[in-house]
């Protein structure tokens, strides 16, 4: 069920993420919606398969960016792995587990963003890259998690149920 419900979900996102959001950048950075709801998807206790909807919005991604094959694959999946092993390891505590995932998986997306397009010969120089798409993103990013987190919390809380007690 929830993979089904993620796939329109997920391009819908990315569809306003390329449409309307990538029109207002804070400096080069621009928000990743997708990235953040599949951390705040993954970051759910009652949610047991949040690299699902890493692999869609990773395909979804990948169809409509003009980066290689398999670089927001790599990103989304690092990104679900990443608040997976934060919800279970680290922090009890999801606010702050959300902003930490959001933070790591950012900065891992933008720098595999950068890495894929200095392999296939669009090098921009690191200072710039960190300074001007990295640093942004990654605030406007931890700006959209407060409300997505708890949007997909209470989603969660309606696909997954609590067990009635007999």
């Amino acid at each position: 069920m929830a993979l089904l419900i993620s796939i329109p979900i997920l391009a819908a996102l990315a569809m306003i993420q390329s449409a309307i959001v990538s029109k207002v950048p804070l400096l080069l950075g621009t928000t990743d919606l997708v990235l953040v709801a599949l951390v705040a998807w993954a970051l759910q206790d009652r949610v047991k398969n949040g690299w699902q909807w890493s692999l869609v919005g990773g395909g979804i991604m990948t169809a409509l960016s003009g980066l290689p094959f398999g670089a927001y694959l790599a990103a989304y999946l690092s990104a679900g792995f990443i608040a997976a092993f934060i919800r279970r390891r680290i922090w009890k505590v999801p606010f702050l587990g959300m902003l930490t995932a959001i933070f790591i998986s950012t900065m891992l997306t933008q720098v595999l963003s950068w890495l894929s397009r200095w392999v296939t010969g669009n090098y921009i120089p690191v200072e710039q890259v960190f300074v001007l798409i990295i640093l942004t993103s990654t605030l406007l990013n931890l700006m959209v998690a407060v409300p997505a987190y708890f949007v997909l919390k209470d989603l969660a809380h309606r696909i997954y149920p609590d067990e009635i007690e007999v």
